[in-house]
């Protein structure tokens, strides 16, 4: 039988870690808490400057915690000529990279493991690989496993109800935008996600996200 994994990108592990929501996003979507992975650099980019700039201690304690808890990508990054063509994708006003390395690496395994789901908060590099003309059969290969972070917060909003997943994010909210717009007002949070998923799927195409 086919391995059946989701990948969670940095981003969205940090948030459903410091929330105590990681056992609850897998269950909604599928998954038991053992098909869960994350990028095996984690561990150590948490204690980098860009972590600690955005996030309080007490959100990389809990995401460090979890990285105790949930099992590395054992295959190692670097190794496909998919991920060369993610990264090489540039933003032709400024010439900046638009698919990171990590991210690329996580869309390059759901190329040949067509079960497996990414959880993924880089807007950026989900606009780029479902519009670069270069990238459309690796899109096609991908499309319908990206589950983009509002996707989760309106799973979780659907399960628990908007007031508990407000103070479940409560740590957040100072530290990531999205997050804090959407919940300012937690009983009208559903407008702001639909708001925020319909423009990304304006952006991204028909058929590209996971949509709940």
């Amino acid at each position: 039988m086919e391995e059946r994994l989701l990948f969670i990108d940095n981003d969205v592990f940090v948030i459903l870690a410091a929330s105590e929501m990681m056992e609850t996003t897998a269950g909604i979507l599928g998954f038991d808490i053992e098909c869960l992975r994350r990028l095996n650099t984690l561990p150590y980019m948490l204690y980098g400057k860009s972590f600690r700039r955005t996030y309080p201690e007490s959100v990389l304690n809990s995401a460090r915690d979890w990285c105790d808890r949930i099992a590395s990508i054992t295959e190692a990054p670097g190794n496909s000529a998919a991920e060369d063509r993610m990264i090489a994708v540039t933003d032709p006003d400024n010439g900046k990279h638009l698919i990171d390395r990590g991210e690329a690496f996580m869309y390059s395994l759901l190329l040949h493991k067509p079960a497996c789901y990414l959880a993924s908060g880089d807007k950026r590099a989900m606009i780029a690989l479902a519009t670069a003309p270069e990238l459309k059969t690796l899109r096609d290969a991908v499309a319908g496993r990206i589950v983009c972070l509002e996707a989760v917060l309106r799973l979780l909003i659907a399960e628990n109800g908007p007031m508990a997943i407000a103070r479940a994010l409560k740590p957040l909210m100072p530290c990531h935008k999205t997050i804090q717009i959407v919940f300012s007002q937690p009983l009208h949070c559903h407008e702001a996600l639909s708001s925020y998923l319909n423009e990304l799927q304006r952006k991204v195409g028909g058929g590209f996200l996971f949509m709940p």
